[in-house]
């Protein structure tokens, strides 16, 4: 487990299974996900969590409030080891958490797991530009924007440009000195 002031990252329990399948099925949250809006089946959710898991192709971890509520979930995919980076995941999927600071802690902790644990060098990402609340978190936290995809994906009868954004490991360890920690 990894802890912060107000979030710990831990291992996805079979318990979570159920709230993940609820927030992948709940249009408000996955609007925001670069990905369809298609229904999930409990069956589909626990195939892919498991495939998560027992793959390891990357770190996929429950975010925890301090409250002791599974809020969402957090990881790292598409790991290249020979290079030192990795794409950065996230989904608060509990709205009641939404705009709290709850995701950039997770954040926050979980770039110090990339660039101490794993030495990754670089932790990247992308957002639907019109996800202006992700974006903000993203800057605050030290990325730093890369590229555009334009036009990439269709939402709600538009098209939306896809954003790049990474951070370096220095760039963390520099702001998380700075702050004092995380």
């Amino acid at each position: 487990m990894i802890h912060g002031s107000r979030v710990t990252l831990r291992a996805l329990e079979e318990g979570d299974l159920e709230r993940c399948w609820q927030w992948i099925n709940d249009a408000e949250v996955t609007r925001y996900l670069g990905m369809l809006g298609v229904p999930v089946s409990l069956t589909q959710e626990r195939e892919w969590l498991e495939g998560a898991v027992r793959h390891r192709d990357g770190y996929l971890m429950a975010i925890v409030a301090e409250d002791g509520t599974h809020i969402g979930n957090v990881g790292l995919h598409k790991p290249d080891w020979a290079n030192r980076h990795a794409g950065l995941g996230i989904m608060i999927g509990n709205r009641e958490y939404w705009g709290r600071g709850y995701g950039r802690e997770a954040i926050q902790l979980l770039l110090g797991f990339a660039s101490g644990e794993l030495g990754l060098n670089l932790v990247w990402l992308t957002v639907l530009d019109f996800n202006a609340r992700a974006i903000r978190c993203y800057e605050r936290v030290g990325f730093s924007h890369e590229g555009r995809q334009r036009q990439r994906v269709f939402r709600e009868g538009e098209h939306h440009d896809l954003l790049l954004m990474s951070i370096t490991s220095e760039e963390y360890e520099a702001r998380a000195t700075a702050a004092g920690g995380v």
